[in-house]
């Protein structure tokens, strides 16, 4: 009967290992699928076109024209 018992014991722990060594590797595949994504973004390095949606009132505004001059000075805005 002990014989059964370290076998049924030995198996959970095994099946535990398992469990972890997939999760670690599905991990591992998502952060790499993640960082290639990251690196091959089609827009990253092109120009593109910038918009900016004012709304309401316009006054003065210290963050607007912050936004503003940001784009003014991005080489990759159009």
């Amino acid at each position: 009967m002990s014989f059964e018992v370290d076998q049924m014991i030995d198996r959970r722990r095994l099946k535990r290992r398992l469990a972890f060594w997939r999760i670690l590797g599905v991990v591992g595949l998502v952060a790499v699928a993640v960082a290639l994504a990251g690196r091959y973004v089609p827009w990253t390095g092109r120009d593109y076109v910038a918009y900016l949606a004012i709304e309401g009132i316009i006054l003065d505004d210290g963050d607007r024209d912050g936004t503003i001059e940001a784009i003014a000075d991005d080489a990759g805005a159009k």
